[in-house]
């Protein structure tokens, strides 16, 4: 009975120790109307990560503690800085968050943490991190980090980061538009053109420059131009002859 009774009480402590770390943090979205379970999301083993233009590097749990965070003075931790010095500092206690809509995702959420360490003592500013949460791939992943400075000090970071959302539908309409590019027709048309302009002024600068030429006469092969026309409007006034019966009485052609 006594040795049950140890490895009843073991479980136990097991149980309970692992439910402090993951917790149950759902939302639900007022525009769906569905439940958004970020606690799936966490995972004991893993978190995410991503690093900062500034150098430094964040590890980010959704709705837990964060492994790396938790192995160092700054846990408990969902959120955590590496600086460049080698310093971790935290962002983020797990059991102080909380979830709210997301302004820039209507389909989305955000999670709100805050740390017990002050990042501005004359402010009375605890440093503390936002999670925007949007509905986009298979598996989290950050995809973006900005960091808020306000008096000199960094106290704030916001993240974006990607969430499978497998219980909301997104409308074809709130989806982002392709985007649309320019079809092979007005590309061929757009280097004609640019290709006769280059034409028209090289070849104008050099009958003005090298042949002395003035006038209309500058502009490059001007007679073959000219002929080109009167060739199309004969040819025109020609067609409409045989069609309406008509003869066209204008420039005669030898026939080669």
């Amino acid at each position: 009975m006594k040795i049950l009774f140890l490895i009843a009480l073991s479980l136990t402590l097991f149980i309970s120790t692992n439910n402090v770390d993951a917790q149950v943090c759902s939302y639900k979205n007022t525009a769906t109307n569905v439940s958004i379970n970020l606690a799936e999301l966490w995972s004991p083993n893993s978190q995410l990560t991503i690093k900062a233009k500034s150098g430094n590097t964040y590890y980010v749990a959704i709705c837990g503690k964060a492994p790396i965070c938790d192995k160092t003075v700054v846990k408990p931790a969902a959120v955590c800085q590496l600086n460049s010095a080698g310093a971790y500092l935290n962002f983020g206690q797990p059991a102080t968050y909380n979830i709210t809509s997301n302004p820039n995702d209507k389909y989305g959420a955000t999670l709100n943490y805050q740390s017990a360490s002050k990042c501005n003592p004359t402010t009375n500013t605890y440093r503390s991190s936002v999670l925007n949460f949007q509905c986009s791939g298979d598996t989290p992943t950050i995809v973006g980090v900005n960091e808020i400075t306000a008096n000199g000090k960094m106290c704030l970071v916001t993240f974006t980061i990607n969430i499978p959302c497998p219980d909301v539908t997104i409308p074809s309409s709130d989806e982002p538009e392709p985007k649309k590019s320019i079809g092979g027709g007005w590309v061929f048309i757009i280097i004609l053109i640019c290709g006769f302009s280059l034409y028209a002024a090289v070849g104008s600068v050099v009958n003005w420059k090298v042949r002395h030429l003035h006038g209309k006469e500058i502009f490059p092969n001007y007679h073959g131009w000219a002929n080109g026309v009167s060739l199309v409007k004969d040819g025109v006034y020609f067609i409409r002859g045989k069609i309406s019966g008509t003869p066209y009485h204008g420039a005669s052609y030898q026939q080669i």
